[in-house]
């Protein structure tokens, strides 16, 4: 804002550079800090927990609460936040990386069986990229083994290693 009140507004997740200009107008000097700060995302201060039940797996979180310093234990974060949606069990591992140029997105990725790995957007638990539908399109009953990011400042890139050992990217 300009003026004698510093304002502030909801930003989505992510880094951002910040400026603080101030004038000193009995001299006539004017002041600059230029800044980082990181606004993390609804879903990123805590810990996913993937469990399975029955033929599902079902993704919930965990945090602090930062007023008490109790836990609070949030089920099925991806079921309520997709309308009952459901993901496959089996799921092989999970992980937290940054996606995006700034603002940049926390994401957390889950690598589904047979289907590669999901990107989901820490701030609302929504799909944002699905490996499987956006590489290009490997030999029928080809399984994905492994996926890999690469963050960069402008972005990312993921890597993924199939089971017949070929590797292929996704910008």
């Amino acid at each position: 804002g300009t003026g004698e009140t510093l304002t502030l507004e909801n930003l989505p997740s992510g880094r951002y550079t910040g400026l603080l200009s101030i004038t000193d107008v009995r001299y006539d000097q004017k002041y600059v800090l230029e800044f980082n700060f990181q606004v993390e995302g609804a879903y990123s201060n805590g810990w996913a927990i993937v469990s399975e039940k029955g033929n599902t797996s079902v993704l919930s979180y965990l945090e602090i609460n930062p007023n008490t310093g109790e836990y609070i234990f949030n089920a099925d974060v991806y079921g309520k936040s997709n309308e009952g949606a459901l993901l496959p069990n089996g799921i092989r591992a999970a992980s937290y990386h940054m996606i995006g140029s700034y603002p940049q997105v926390f994401a957390l990725s889950l690598a589904l069986p047979g289907d590669g790995a999901m990107d989901i957007d820490c701030n609302n638990m929504t799909e944002i990229g699905n490996v499987n539908k956006e590489f290009t399109s490997p030999m029928p009953g080809l399984e994905f083994k492994d996926v890999a990011y690469m963050t960069e400042m402008n972005g990312g890139t993921v890597y993924a290693l199939t089971t017949d050992g070929k590797l292929y990217t996704r910008k």
